[in-house]
């Protein structure tokens, strides 16, 4: 399995070739793909929830193994420079 990075969703907006690099991994590598590397961190899923731009960009289907666990987007804080020792 090849992991793309969580980047790919944080950016604004989310990348546009998500979908064409995972179609391609999956179809010409033969590998199979997960979108998201680390938790998303809860400031990051404030931001766009605030914005609008993962609803408006659908990005629902490729948050959902990095937006499920709270304790680790409420530590996964890259704002805090110790936030790993949390």
């Amino acid at each position: 399995m090849i992991h793309l990075a969580s980047c790919y969703l944080a950016s604004y907006p989310i990348c546009p070739y998500l979908k064409d690099q995972r179609d391609y991994i999956e179809k010409v590598v033969g590998l199979p793909v997960r979108i998201g590397t680390h938790p998303m961190p809860r400031s990051y899923l404030k931001t766009h929830e605030i914005i609008g731009d993962w609803r408006k960009d659908r990005a629902e289907q490729w948050l959902s193994d990095i937006t499920q666990d709270s304790e680790d987007a409420d530590k996964y804080d890259s704002r805090n420079p110790n936030f790993l020792k949390k």
